[in-house]
């Protein structure tokens, strides 16, 4: 890694198993590009690809010798070599073995090692791809364009088709079951560009919305979907705990539900946090739910009575959870702490903002507004100094959550 990272060798459309960067990295970078797009009034289309058994499908010699392009020679190419050589597998049915057999394809799984030689061994595919995006995280890939005339869906299956050259040369192979289309567009008044996208012969499917990296994406880039996935997820876990912790005391239902039901409902939420009221309300009354399964507590109608159980438990709003999350993304970003690139997205104090604030996009287009830098750049420049020009991340989130306001009355559920 060391190597790797000296010489700058990993492509930065990847995401996966990397220090700094993570699914949340990926997801925040990706959905700002695109919603950069639909603020400009233009289509994007994307394309979702999956490969079939990735990790299990790596030729050996073929990633020996991608090893001694990246400069991994000598000693630690033969130690490599002998990882991965002379493996042998068979099959065991009702006590009968098959002949072994020798492997010689496939990156150990479960190994510290494994993930990496997949890395190195996909890193040169978005150099095939001359007129569209590649991201990548590990093997979820996501190639898209954006559409503005007949002739772009053309250099996207262009794209699409030299990525097929990239899979054959290799020995990589994509699964045309598993992937789709999904049209992402700027507004219901503007006629789509249509068309077809054909990978091994094989029409792709178009949906309308489509999972991402653990997030629902929609042919509008609206999170509601998103939102009714994770709350019916976790009513559904709240359930779980109900039947099988009853007799449990408070503290250990509290713990159930940090540990089993929140990070669902929070999961990558600087992407998607949403701003409509409806939407917040209805991962607020998730947790409402929780706070009277923790005090076994579920028919009192009292006013103020859920409200008083979610300040005896301690747990502070989603919303500002989500806030606070999304501020110490960008602290993070601010100080090099993740693998996203300031200089792409923040610009220093002008003459309306204070000497730590940040200038704010001058779009005001509800598809970029609404994204994680605009909402977060905002949310920053309303704090104090005291907290922005905290000198560690662990004092930026101390004093943030100080600040942070418990439940407030929202209506029993």
């Amino acid at each position: 890694m060391n190597h790797l990272d000296t010489h700058k060798i990993l492509t930065e459309a990847q995401h996966g198993f990397r220090k700094f960067r993570s699914c949340e990295t990926q997801l925040i970078e990706t959905v700002h590009d695109i919603a950069k797009n639909l603020a400009s009034e233009d289509q994007v289309d994307a394309i979702l690809l999956d490969f079939s058994k990735a990790f299990d499908k790596v030729p050996h010699q073929r990633l020996f010798h991608k090893l001694d392009h990246y400069g991994v020679r000598n000693n630690t190419l033969k130690w490599i070599c002998s990882f991965l050589t002379g493996r042998t597998q068979q099959v065991v049915l009702e006590g009968v073995h098959s002949s072994a057999g020798p492997v010689t394809s496939g990156v150990p799984q479960g190994t510290v090692l494994g993930p990496l030689l997949f890395l190195i061994y996909i890193n040169d595919m978005p150099e095939a791809v001359k007129h569209s995006k590649l991201k990548l995280f590990a093997d979820d890939s996501l190639l898209y364009k954006k559409v503005t005339k007949q002739q772009d869906p053309l250099l996207l299956q262009e794209d699409l088709n030299a990525l097929q050259n990239w899979e054959q040369k290799w020995q990589m192979e994509f699964n045309p079951s598993k992937c789709n289309i999904i049209r992402i567009l700027p507004s219901k008044n503007k006629p789509p560009i249509l068309s077809t996208y054909h990978l091994h012969g094989q029409t792709l499917e178009t949906t309308k919305e489509s999972k991402y990296l653990g997030v629902t994406i929609t042919e509008n880039l609206s999170w509601t979907n998103h939102i009714k996935n994770v709350t019916a997820k976790g009513n559904r876990t709240v359930g779980f705990l109900r039947r099988n912790f009853k007799e449990c005391t408070m503290k250990v239902k509290s713990a159930t539900y940090t540990t089993m039901v929140r990070p669902t409902l929070e999961y990558a939420s600087t992407v998607w946090d949403p701003h409509q009221e409806n939407d917040k309300q209805a991962l607020e009354m998730v947790q409402r739910r929780a706070a009277r399964y923790a005090h076994n507590n579920y028919f009192e109608k009292t006013p103020g009575v859920v409200t008083n159980m979610l300040n005896n438990l301690g747990w502070e709003t989603l919303e500002n959870r989500r806030e606070n999350n999304r501020l110490m993304m960008l602290y993070k970003i601010k100080h090099k702490m993740v693998g996203i690139d300031e200089k792409n997205y923040l610009h220093s104090s002008d003459a309306r903002t204070r000497g730590d604030g940040l200038r704010q996009q001058q779009d005001f287009h509800k598809a970029i507004c609404n994204t994680f830098f605009p909402r977060t750049i905002s949310n920053w420049n309303h704090l104090p100094t005291t907290t922005t020009s905290a000198p560690s991340l662990e004092s930026f989130r101390s004093r943030l959550r100080g600040s942070s306001p418990l439940q407030p009355p929202v209506g029993n559920p």
